[in-house]
């Protein structure tokens, strides 16, 4: 009926790790599920499913913390997948536009509404190869998808994002998200 009580996570390592990793997990996950505040809440869920399975996880942490954020985000998808979404209207953007100030604000909401196009197994890629640096093996293995199959999709997925987004856009944003 009850769950077993993990051992004890060592408090230090743990933290250390926890501090390292957010702010690339949320990132990732920002992208994933383009909501910040679902980000937040999947990147919480992920360190305490890490903390359970901390004996195991210590080994690879980044890696293993990795699959569960993509599990947690691809089961969020399928939850919401009847919600609909948003997208930002033209006068939101010329307003914001309109600042000197927020010029780095509006390529982040460019890039993220032209992230938001893609589909799900093609904003996946995106993220895990070009966000977190991975290389078409790491993600083919996290994903669970042939490598060809990884380069295609890049492929296509970069195709779309460069009839939207100019590649001199992207440059000041990468890992500013």
């Amino acid at each position: 009926m009850f769950k077993r009580i993990p051992e004890r996570v060592d408090d230090r390592e743990f933290r250390r790790f926890v501090l390292e990793a957010a702010p690339i997990l949320l990132r990732a996950a920002v992208m994933m599920t383009r909501d910040r505040a679902t980000a937040e809440d999947l990147v919480q869920t992920t360190f305490v499913r890490v903390a359970r399975r901390w004996t195991t996880a210590r080994e690879a942490p980044l890696a293993y913390s990795r699959r569960v954020l993509i599990n947690l985000a691809r089961d969020d998808a399928r939850r919401f997948a009847r919600r609909p979404t948003v997208p930002l209207s033209e006068e939101h953007l010329q307003l914001a536009a309109s600042r000197d100030t927020t010029s780095q604000v509006v390529d982040r909401l460019v890039l993220l509404e032209a992230v938001r196009e893609l589909s799900e197994p093609q904003r996946d890629v995106i993220v895990l190869r070009f966000y977190l640096e991975l290389s078409v093996e790491e993600t083919s293995k996290l994903l669970e998808i042939p490598e060809g199959t990884i380069k295609s999709t890049t492929s296509r997925a970069l195709a779309k994002l460069a009839g939207v987004v100019s590649p001199d856009k992207l440059e000041p944003i990468q890992g500013g998200m």
